[in-house]
């Protein structure tokens, strides 16, 4: 496609964009004033960069290669973070940025010192344009489905940086969103250097996404980075802890339920309700996949006569002496998986969700169960039913047999185990080989040290 016409179509979309926020900016103005996480970041999307931000952007180690990571969230953080540490050990410079408030608070707590980490801007051309000045980076590495018109564009026209995707993933609504640009966003993926998909399905729909003509060795599978996520000994001091201060009998059965959402918490809670009037050794760690949530969730545990304690008020001063646990924290679900006799894996029982990652109870070898509806996850659940590492159900009535059928079969739970570690040990690598392709591009020989900020 001729330049000028893609530049046209983007100046087209810039336009169509900063005039539908002028028309709607009443609605914008309301709902941030009403919802204090969109706040978050605001001015800093907006391309107002304050001085302590860019004092560090300044003090960046120019004689080394400069990489900006973008994770929109905690689960893109948590499968990415490994690898930033491998850069910055590298002695590479890592930029992060984050969407939301979530990502921002973990990868704050995780690398706060280590690398600069900041809010990835609004795709208009002066946010956009601002920060990769402010950053000048030699790669980009951008995670899953995160694919904005205009930051596509302008990083695609730097002839200094590269532009890659990895743990890249398009699910059945991300691809439905994306074919209904594909006019102004086909040509801008053209100018992408590399796509790391984690299936052969995502990899075919980018690839569909392309422009005719383009060299599908730019596009391939390299798997899920979640598979490498291992349990390093910071790691295990924290599952330690953790047990300790949840402080359940050791003869309990601990179920953790993982990312609820709105009209699963009444569903869920009434077959919980149910199973630990009939199993009273069941201790439940009930985890809701928006924080914000949280008090809305509490008042369902309270309408349906739950004892429970929220996590943050628990410490090694205050053990937990109830048999619910409300997880109102970030970043500790991963951890709690560990010590817990099984997960469910919520966002999966109501159509409209799609699911969520079952992977990370799965490599903590934890029998996982999750419902029906899983279309934004359909080749891992595929792989997770044929090495028979987890339990799909499809509705209450079957997810409470599942249940029993783990809590009084104890083989069943050992074999799901065992289906788990060699599920992980088979995908396991794909770090590694990120890694080497990183180096091999930048021409760069790690070198041991940190990054400078």
């Amino acid at each position: 496609m001729k330049r000028s016409l893609v530049i046209r179509r983007i100046l087209l979309y810039q336009a169509l964009l900063i005039i539908g926020v002028a028309v709607t900016l009443p609605v914008w103005v309301t709902l941030l004033l009403m919802i204090p996480k969109l706040r978050a970041g605001f001015w800093q999307k907006l391309g107002f960069l304050n001085s302590p931000i860019l004092g560090q952007l300044q003090a960046l180690d120019r004689h080394a290669p400069i990489i900006w990571v973008h994770a929109v969230s905690v689960g893109e953080f948590v499968a990415i973070y490994p690898l930033v540490e491998d850069l910055l050990d590298a002695g590479l410079n890592v930029v992060l940025t984050t969407t939301t408030q979530t990502g921002q608070m973990l990868a704050i707590d995780k690398l706060a010192g280590r690398c600069p980490i900041l809010y990835f801007p609004y795709d208009v051309f002066w946010a956009v344009q601002g920060l990769m000045h402010a950053i000048r980076p030699d790669l980009i590495l951008l995670t899953e489905t995160e694919l904005w018109p205009y930051f596509l564009w302008a990083a695609g026209r730097r002839v200094s940086t590269s532009l890659w995707l990895i743990n890249g993933r398009l699910s059945d609504k991300s691809f439905k969103g994306y074919s209904q640009i594909k006019p102004v966003l086909s040509p801008i993926l053209g100018m992408m250097d590399h796509a790391f998909m984690q299936t052969k399905e995502d990899m075919s729909r980018f690839q569909s996404l392309l422009p005719s003509g383009h060299r599908e060795t730019d596009v391939s599978v390299m798997g899920n980075l979640k598979f490498d996520l291992i349990v390093e000994s910071s790691q295990q001091q924290q599952i330690k802890r953790l047990k300790t201060i949840f402080n359940f009998p050791s003869e309990c059965i601990l179920i953790t339920i993982a990312s609820t959402h709105e009209g699963e918490e009444a569903l869920l809670l009434k077959l919980m309700y149910q199973l630990m009037r009939d199993f009273p050794e069941i201790r439940l760690v009930l985890a809701p996949r928006h924080p914000e949530r949280v008090p809305q969730v509490a008042k369902l545990l309270r309408e349906e006569t739950f004892q429970f304690t929220h996590r943050t008020s628990l410490s090694e001063e205050h053990l937990n002496s109830d048999p619910v646990i409300l997880l109102d924290t970030i970043g500790e679900l991963k951890h709690i998986f560990h010590f817990s006799d099984l997960a469910i894996v919520a966002g999966s029982f109501l159509p409209h969700l799609g699911g969520h990652n079952i992977l990370e109870p799965v490599i903590a070898g934890t029998p996982v169960v999750f419902g029906p509806y899983m279309s934004n996850f359909k080749e891992i659940v595929y792989t997770v039913n044929s090495y028979h590492a987890g339990i799909q159900v499809h509705d209450m009535e079957s997810l409470k047999d599942a249940i029993i059928n783990l809590m009084t079969t104890p083989e069943q739970s050992q074999a799901l185990t065992r289906a788990s570690y060699l599920l992980t040990q088979d995908h396991q690598g794909q770090r590694d080989r990120l890694m080497q392709s990183i180096l091999q591009q930048l021409n760069w020989m790690p070198q041991q040290k940190k990054a400078v900020i």
